[in-house]
């Protein structure tokens, strides 16, 4: 609404809802890390949920209370708002329990019906867990790997020509299920392997990123095509892992460790500025003003964004 003139980026900038993509698997990895071998043997799930618990519900439940807070100053305003069907004491009770990835039940903050994905990944983990203790060698592991994220991401796409929403409750626990255990089984084939560290991971993460960067150009512009990247998405936490040159050196900054520690709490606010900003100040009623008045704005909101985070 503000720069008409990058709408021949609208694909490109399609393309960085990968990020679930990448999420996903790097959960699985990461928890995999942190707890295969503690829950494998039946111990400690009451705390492991409640560290869980703790990490994602404190900034979700604030966030969707902010939101719940404009969807209320919206009713009194008689704002319309675009998804007014969505915000029902029942949908309100759903999301309390963190329930929106479930039939019926629609995120009020949208973003957060990964959240619910995640939270059911979390509960469910002792059972994959279970999974990866029956892969013992690196060869079967990495095979286990392969043939699951072969046919999850086959079933990904055959759903998304089925139902195009890539938020259905059928996707996101396609996604979840093949992108966070894919994840967990690629920490055990790495864990299996040594916990390997080269400067060749640093190679195969940059050509990862361009791979995908040119599989978003070469495929046809159908989002359900694009998940035709997960693979590699997967892939690339394993090579971030395993990284100990230039890639490894990115991302022990500073600056990204550091936006590593508010992305979650970025990802949860985002929208909820969004919503509030796009109906103070209507984007493409500035489509005509000053590039600084446009930029000023994109400013407001960007700032607002990472302040709140």
């Amino acid at each position: 609404g503000l720069f008409p003139g990058v709408m021949p980026l609208d694909w490109w900038i399609a393309g960085g809802s990968l990020g679930i993509e990448i999420f996903f698997p790097l959960s699985g990895f990461i928890i995999s890390y942190m707890y295969a071998e503690r829950l494998r043997t039946g111990g400690g799930y009451a705390d492991y949920l409640l560290k869980r618990f703790a990490r994602i519900y404190p900034v979700y439940i604030t966030t969707f209370l902010a939101m719940a807070a404009l969807v209320s100053a919206a009713a009194v305003a008689k704002v319309q708002l675009n998804s007014a069907t969505n915000y029902t004491p029942f949908t309100f009770f759903g999301n309390l329990l963190l329930l929106q990835a479930a039939p019926g039940i629609p995120a009020w903050n949208p973003p957060a019906w990964s959240v619910s994905a995640e939270a059911l990944a979390y509960v469910t983990f002792p059972l994959t867990a279970g999974l990866l203790a029956r892969l013992t060698r690196v060869r079967s592991a990495l095979f286990a790997t392969t043939a699951w994220l072969v046919v999850g991401t086959a079933a990904m796409v055959a759903n998304h020509f089925v139902n195009p929403l890539m938020t259905s409750p059928t996707m996101a626990l396609l996604r979840i299920a093949t992108e966070f255990v894919a994840g967990a089984m690629l920490w055990k084939a790495w864990s299996l392997a040594g916990e390997p560290r080269s400067l060749g991971w640093d190679a195969l993460a940059f050509s990862i990123v361009v791979l995908i960067v040119v599989g978003l150009w070469l495929l046809p512009h159908r989002s359900s095509l694009m998940l035709l990247l997960a693979p590699m998405a997967a892939l690339l936490v394993v090579a971030c892992a395993s990284a100990r040159g230039p890639v490894a050196w990115l991302l022990s900054t500073r600056p990204v460790v550091f936006g590593g520690k508010i992305s979650y709490s970025l990802y949860m606010v985002h929208f909820v500025v969004f919503a509030a900003v796009s109906k103070a100040f209507r984007w493409d009623a500035y489509a005509g003003d000053s590039l600084v008045t446009r930029l000023g704005l994109l400013g407001f909101y960007l700032v607002t964004c990472f302040v709140l985070a």
